[in-house]
């Protein structure tokens, strides 16, 4: 919480998602973990092949999920979100910079309003935190006087959602991984 400072500065900003890579680098290494225990004989059939047909299955699904993000998004810029760069003076004399990712009209924030930052996370920088939400308060700790909340475009959110699902996945299949190495070195 705190006071906005000087002028709010609009910006593109692109993300990568790497999620689908993720998780086929952890299904190949579990494949490779599976074949190297079965040629060592450490393995029944049953388990050799869900070692080789789940990662590989699971691959082939983040693969296709990715590209159909992508393909939804065709004609837009998916990887970009609109930011708002600005810096809050905290009360206790402290600046902080902030990002509020997503779109917002321009009048939405201006210098010297009172806000109060909700929802955020670590940026990429560790000096800037990444807000989606924002309140403006008429005082310091008084009534909120508007919400201001980015909107990121919808094939953003898409592709950021299959980028998470693909990342959870992928490390489910190098839990996997682990298991058959511990094996190895058991």
């Amino acid at each position: 919480m705190g006071v906005l400072l000087g002028p709010v500065q609009p910006d593109v900003e692109t993300r990568r998602f790497r999620g689908a890579i993720v998780l086929s680098c952890a299904a190949v290494l579990t494949i490779v973990l599976t074949a190297v225990r079965a040629a060592l004989g450490s393995l029944d059939g049953v388990i050799v092949a869900a070692g080789l047909l789940v990662p590989l299955a699971l691959a082939a699904a983040g693969l296709a999920a990715a590209r159909l993000s992508r393909r939804y998004a065709r004609g837009r810029q998916d990887g970009d979100v609109t930011v708002r760069r600005f810096r809050i003076r905290s009360p206790d004399g402290g600046t902080h910079w902030y990002a509020l990712q997503g779109s917002v009209p321009d009048e939405a924030l201006r210098a010297g309003d009172i806000v109060r930052a909700r929802r955020g996370r670590r940026g990429r920088r560790a000096d800037v935190a990444v807000v989606r939400e924002l309140d403006v308060l008429a005082t310091l700790e008084g009534p909120v006087i508007r919400h201001v909340r980015g909107r990121p475009g919808s094939a953003y959110l898409v592709r950021e959602w299959v980028d998470r699902l693909c990342l959870i996945v992928a490390s489910l299949v190098g839990g996997g991984a682990l298991v058959l190495a511990a094996g190895l070195l058991a």
